[in-house]
């Protein structure tokens, strides 16, 4: 992602006879262990520095950059806020492939793309308490068993 944004290829160079005791290789070390050891997180982390902090006035000339305390706490701050579902968030495919399968009449009737429209579903369904083998009961059942609903009410934060 380097090479994409500024066009030349990021370059460790060791300053030392091992290589991995140079500050670069410190630095590599030290942000693996502020994810806890865990090297998916930490790409998901440097994916997120290029698309969301990087711009065209941003220069990175070292590793120490992306170690950045402020940088790792923001990053926290996003992918702990960026699972939380809302109004707006799309409806799992999961729960949409479902449909297409079990129930695929439901679509000709309703709007199922985000969370708001299951909760209008769901809020049909309590209010006129249809039959379990209703195309909407069915559809919100499914929904309770992945999560998007939860204590009678629609799991958003």
């Amino acid at each position: 992602m380097y090479k994409e944004v500024y066009g030349v290829a990021y370059v460790f160079v060791p300053t030392n006879v091992n290589p991995f005791s140079s500050k670069e290789c410190k630095d590599v070390w030290a942000l693996l262990a502020s994810f806890n050891n865990n090297a998916d997180e930490v790409r998901k982390y440097l994916y997120w520095i290029f698309k969301k902090i990087v711009n065209k006035n941003t220069n990175i000339t070292s590793f120490g950059y992306v170690n950045t305390p402020n940088l790792i706490r923001k990053y926290n701050l996003y992918s702990a806020s960026k699972d939380i579902l809302r109004r707006e968030t799309k409806l799992p495919a999961e729960f949409l492939e479902w449909c297409k399968v079990a129930v695929p009449d439901i679509f000709k009737s309703y709007a199922l793309d985000t969370m708001n429209d299951l909760g209008a579903l769901f809020g049909y369904c309590k209010t006129y308490n249809l039959a379990e083998s209703s195309l909407e009961a069915k559809a919100i059942e499914k929904a309770k068993q992945i999560g998007l609903i939860k204590n009678n009410k629609l799991n958003i934060g």
